[in-house]
């Protein structure tokens, strides 16, 4: 049942996105481009347990592609699609030992993107955009090294598979190119039930992206 429900809301968010693509505002301003862009994440993983605790950045990568749907002179409807590593990393010392953690999180990922494109006279335009994300987990290890040696586990199984975020960001466009810099706050509880937290802990995911995008 579990994995039904999870299948329905992906099914549902991509044609969410096809859609929206093919929607009315493209018939009326006949502007709507694609484009695709990659760059690089930094993630942090925060468990609440009674007190929050936030581990150290870490950094990962993203790829993916997006549409820009004018709604208006100033707006735009930009929905995504992406592969994106969100997760956290740690370092300290255990019976004598120094021990590097890193947690790997990968994802599927659609944000469903409201873009505010700011009125300048420049040739460097800047934008604002804003709206939730829906991610899927497709894989996640938890990855220790310590003196020499290392060990990878996968923790998939101890996650909710969908993770809920709201994204908030800049960039700006020139030409065909864009340079664009997000924020997301993690909403989704990433322990599953009485997972590897306990029941009464909480785990959520926050961090930033910066990608290079490019327009056909």
């Amino acid at each position: 049942m579990k994995k039904c429900t999870v299948s329905s809301l992906i099914s549902t968010l991509v044609l969410i996105v096809v859609m929206s693509i093919a929607s009315p505002a493209q018939a009326q301003f006949d502007q709507t481009t694609f484009g695709a862009k990659a760059g690089f994440t930094a993630y942090s993983l925060t468990a609440d347990n009674g007190s929050s605790e936030t581990s150290d950045l870490r950094l990962g990568w993203t790829i993916g592609v997006f549409a820009n749907v004018p709604l208006s002179p100033m707006f735009d409807f930009q929905p995504e699609l992406s592969f994106i590593q969100k997760g956290g990393q740690d370092s300290f010392s255990e019976g004598g030992l120094n021990i590097d953690s890193n947690t790997i999180l990968n994802y599927i990922e659609i944000p469903l993107l409201v873009r505010y494109n700011i009125p300048l006279e420049t040739e460097v335009l800047p934008y604002i955009t804003a709206g939730p994300t829906f991610g899927y987990l497709v894989g996640a290890d938890v990855k220790v090294e310590s003196d020499g040696s290392s060990a990878t586990t996968s923790i998939k199984d101890d996650l909710n598979a969908i993770n809920v975020g709201v994204s908030l960001g800049l960039g700006l466009g020139l030409r065909q190119f864009s340079l664009d810099y997000r924020y997301e706050f993690g909403l989704t509880d990433l322990s599953d039930n009485d997972g590897m937290l306990g029941s009464d802990a909480t785990l959520k995911t926050n961090g930033f992206t910066v990608t290079l995008g490019y327009t056909f």
